[in-house]
């Protein structure tokens, strides 16, 4: 629903929907091996064959709306919502909820400014939140199957069962994203200087990383929600006209990004991301932990 006209000033642009992302797959795989006659391609030509079957299905569907308000084509108000259920996760976590909203403000358009040293303001602030649901498989215990594993010289045939190296873990959740943004956005000098800039602060939660697993237990690797990990942020985009006439035109855009990111809360005093990384409580995510020889004065 598009420009509903609330009053002589008041507008707004409604959206409510559903939608569904669903996945599924199926796959069939064999191999032979000991071939008889060399160069004949045929599955009757080999010792023995395996087979292989797969197939898997995953469904992440999400109800949402967004109801946006203006005022007389300056001041902007937004509010939004989503649900989504997401089907790798055990039914007790399923379902997310997470809201947003959104301010906007135009000097230009409010106090109806035309200069050719700034044509275009902007103000806004938004917060939002987002969700991130796991892959397939990382809640419950896999078994593989393997027929004909081993072959032995006589004849016989070794039967394999296995399980997989993720450890399944029946608590695992879908992380959860917050972020609050403030920006500026501005046209300058008869619209041949551009600027966007913004400060953020996101705070994730339950966020999802793999962490390894002591061997003891038979498994390598396990999927876990970390508690708590905060990012800070600055953004600022430049685009300036530096020659801009009939014939030629002439651009240059200049981005520059900078955040640190803060680990508040584990569920553990700290865990291993892998390549050297650790994510510690009171350190940024991923600082690096290694070992060294201790020396005496002599060396």
């Amino acid at each position: 629903l598009n420009d509903i006209r609330l009053s002589e000033k008041i507008g707004l642009d409604a959206q409510v929907g559903l939608n569904s992302n669903y996945l599924s797959g199926k796959s069939n795989y064999s191999a032979s091996g000991n071939q008889i006659v060399f160069g004949y391609l045929n599955p009757e030509n080999f010792l023995t064959t395996e087979a292989d079957y797969g197939e898997y299905a995953q469904n992440l569907a999400g109800a949402f709306g967004q109801f946006t308000f203006s005022l007389d084509n300056y001041l902007y108000a937004s509010v939004s919502g989503r649900n989504d259920w997401g089907s790798t996760v055990e039914e007790e976590h399923r379902s997310l909820f997470y809201p947003g909203a959104s301010l906007a403000f135009i000097p230009t358009s409010a106090f109806d400014i035309k200069s050719d040293a700034m044509s275009y303001l902007k103000l806004r602030a938004a917060y939002g939140t987002s969700s991130g649901f796991p892959g397939r498989y990382s809640t419950r215990g896999v078994l593989d199957i393997d027929a004909r594993r081993f072959v032995t010289n006589d004849g016989r045939v070794l039967v394999t069962k296995s399980t997989n190296s993720l450890y399944p873990n029946p608590d695992l959740s879908p992380e959860l994203h917050k972020e609050i943004e403030f920006g500026v956005e501005g046209r300058f000098w008869k619209n041949r200087i551009n600027l966007e800039a913004s400060i953020y602060k996101r705070i994730s939660e339950d966020q999802i990383f793999s962490a390894e697993t002591a061997p003891s237990i038979g498994y390598e690797t396990e999927r876990i929600n970390v508690g708590r990990i905060d990012t800070r942020g600055l953004e600022i985009e430049l685009g300036i006209d530096l020659v801009k006439n009939s014939e030629v035109n002439w651009n240059m855009r200049n981005l520059f990004t900078t955040y640190e990111t803060e680990v508040i809360d584990l569920p553990v005093a700290q865990f291993y991301l892998g390549s050297d990384r650790y994510a510690i409580e009171g350190q940024p995510l991923g600082v690096l932990q290694g070992s060294w020889a201790l020396r005496d004065d002599e060396g």
